[in-house]
């Protein structure tokens, strides 16, 4: 098989598994909705007076009220699967910036949770319209932020933001560490050759700079490709 013929079947490959996660996110929503429907209901009984016993009527409440919080917490995720899942809808597309990186750092958080690192966002307020390759733009910060978790530990902090440069937006990762960090030279080596294939695919650059030891900044200057943005 050639290059061409195995990019494109990457590609297929991509699409179908995009369906897929579409397809089980609407379903998840689905279920989601009857457990509401049915807490609602036990509220209704208990607000009409049918149920007697106090002492079951204060452990109802406090039961669907976990519930309610559990099905909106579970919707917001299959909101999120469901978003990510259509970025493999095409190669390329015209995309907010900003809700690719909140939706990302929303998958994210669990894995910076563990280790005990900070994960935050700042200037996503502000849609910030692209066209290029959201599933490769979406693959390169994830190798980003995996990145981040290896090189800092329990405390230290990560910073995502954006910005609009002229006419190129902005992604990045603020580095805060409580122990000193390697100079920003040694960082392009850590980037793996399926990372600069992304990088060269997005038409994107990436730079590494620091003011301080304990402190890292990642910037990728984000190309368009070939199309006005919104």
């Amino acid at each position: 098989m050639d290059n061409r013929s195995e990019s494109e079947l990457r590609e297929k490959i991509l699409f179908t598994n995009g369906k897929l996660l579409s397809g089980f996110s609407h379903e998840l929503k689905n279920q989601m909705a009857v457990i509401n429907e049915s807490v609602g209901l036990l509220q209704d009984y208990v607000e009409m007076g049918r149920i007697k016993d106090d002492k079951l009527i204060e452990n109802i409440m406090r039961i669907t009220t976990r519930l309610e919080q559990r099905t909106e917490s579970v919707a917001e995720m299959a909101s999120r699967l469901n978003s990510f899942s259509h970025r493999f809808d095409s190669p390329t597309s015209s995309f907010d910036l900003n809700q690719l990186v909140i939706e990302q750092l929303f998958f994210f958080k669990r894995f910076a949770r563990l280790k005990k690192i900070s994960l935050t966002v700042k200037g996503t307020d502000t849609p910030l319209y692209l066209f290029n390759s959201p599933s490769l733009l979406q693959h390169l910060l994830q190798n980003l932020l995996e990145l981040a978790l290896n090189v800092l530990s329990e405390g230290d902090t990560i910073d995502v933001f954006t910005a609009q440069l002229s006419s190129n937006p902005v992604l990045g990762l603020l580095l805060q560490s409580q122990t000193a960090l390697e100079a920003p030279s040694s960082y392009n080596s850590m980037l793996s050759p399926e990372l600069h294939l992304c990088l060269e695919k997005t038409g994107a650059e990436i730079q590494f700079s620091s003011e301080n030891i304990g402190e890292l900044v990642i910037e990728i200057q984000l190309q368009n490709s070939g199309e006005e943005s919104l």
